[in-house]
């Protein structure tokens, strides 16, 4: 994906379709690359998928697992500083017995335990 000249209109854009359930595979790999390249937007994309989490359905909280478990890839500490998002969705997939987000959350979880075990 082409971004914008203005980064943050980007990240704008890519969160209102994560917030509305609508993210993409091709979507979450852009958020990735944004925040890769602007590692200034990290501590808001953070907040951001928090509060999604709050006010979400699973369709939002199956975007931000899948957007976590991707940036883990390249940054665990990232995802490390999300475990209230993750257990947040973790919450309400259990609820719902949706054992996909279940076991991706899991994986997020296991190897931020590995990498940082204090937290």
């Amino acid at each position: 994906m082409l971004f914008s000249r203005d980064p943050q209109k980007e990240l704008q854009s890519l969160f209102k379709k994560i917030e509305s359930g609508r993210a993409s595979d091709a979507n979450i790999v852009s958020l990735v690359q944004l925040l890769d390249k602007q590692p200034s937007l990290k501590p808001e994309a953070i907040r951001m998928l928090i509060s999604f989490t709050h006010k979400g359905d699973m369709k939002v909280c199956s975007s931000i697992i899948s957007s976590l478990n991707r940036l883990a890839e390249n940054d665990l500490r990232l995802a490390a500083d999300s475990i209230d998002a993750i257990t947040s969705c973790m919450q309400r997939a259990k609820e719902g017995f949706h054992e996909e987000l279940l076991l991706n959350a899991l994986e997020i979880l296991s190897g931020i335990y590995q990498e940082y075990p204090e937290c």
